[in-house]
């Protein structure tokens, strides 16, 4: 396992207080690399990194109406990952409510959406499933910018 933060190490650890969850990850056995390019797997990784699934939770530009940013942030790393993935690797992405552009996504207009399904097929993957998100015993939602407030 290969646990990966687009931030340095330092801000991790600062901002997030991240040192416990990075502690125990890699008490566990993971991987942990920090300032990880995920539009840029080969840069940060290698050129030779491989992986049988890339999990991509709750991808973010930051700040608010940026759809069309926040879909090339997608096109990008869906194109990155697909130099990575093994041969039946798979590519799992979860998105808030809304944001996919998928039929399990609340009514909205389609121009609002990320529109995940052909960012993903601009790197030649097709989509096999779409789901509801359903949080882990013990996951916490921070929201916002860390805060309660919905996105």
């Amino acid at each position: 396992l290969t646990a990966t933060t687009f931030e340095s190490e330092e801000v991790v650890m600062e901002r997030y207080e991240g040192a416990e969850a990075v502690g125990s990850l890699r008490d566990m056995g993971a991987e942990v690399k920090h300032a990880v390019d995920a539009t840029r797997i080969g840069d940060s990784l290698g050129a030779g990194f491989r992986a049988d699934v890339f999990i991509f939770n709750f991808p973010h530009i930051g700040g608010k109406s940026k759809i069309q940013a926040n879909r090339q942030l997608l096109r990008d790393f869906f194109s990155s990952a697909a130099g990575h993935l093994s041969p039946q690797g798979k590519v799992v992405l979860s998105l808030c409510k809304g944001q996919g552009g998928t039929p399990v996504d609340d009514p909205r207009v389609w121009g609002d959406t990320w529109q995940a399904v052909p960012m993903a097929a601009h790197a030649g993957m097709v989509c096999t499933a779409v789901q509801r998100w359903k949080s882990p015993a013990g996951y916490l939602q921070s929201g916002y910018r860390s805060t309660a407030m919905a996105f």
